[in-house]
């Protein structure tokens, strides 16, 4: 079997530097560094106390940096198909979770921006995944 890298699908690069915009700027920087302020005025919901939305946040930069070592290694022609699993799984659980509840119309109460942000996630996290699918996959090796 020939090694899934950027050589063999280009496509594979642009989305693996989606997800890594996507997981860090969307999720891990947010949940890290957002104050506590914002989150009560925008009527996010918080888990109490803080420290677990802190410490997710720290694992979606764990994340990220799983991604960061794919990339590197889809540029070096190493075998990336470990990763293309890990992303499709996040992103394919994170859509999955997000429109499920949005059934359930449980972000009726968030604000505008929470409710824009959340559905807008959704949306992309579905991209990813689909994507993933498609490309990294589906790739016929």
């Amino acid at each position: 079997m020939r090694p899934l890298s950027t050589v063999d699908c280009p496509m594979l690069i642009s989305l693996l530097w989606i997800t890594i915009a996507v997981t860090f700027l969307g999720w891990s920087v947010p949940m890290l560094f957002l104050p506590h302020a914002l989150m009560v005025r925008y009527r996010l919901p918080i888990a109490e106390p803080i420290l677990f939305v802190r410490l997710l946040g720290g694992a979606y930069l764990a994340l990220t940096m799983v991604y960061g070592f794919g990339l590197l290694g889809a540029y070096r022609g190493h075998d990336v198909i470990g990763v293309v699993v890990i992303g499709l799984i996040s992103n394919g659980l994170a859509a999955a979770i997000i429109w499920r509840y949005a059934l359930r119309g449980l972000y009726a109460e968030w604000s505008r921006p929470t409710r824009w942000f959340i559905y807008s996630s959704g949306a992309v996290t579905t991209a990813l995944a689909l994507a993933l699918l498609v490309v990294g996959v589906g790739y016929d090796r």
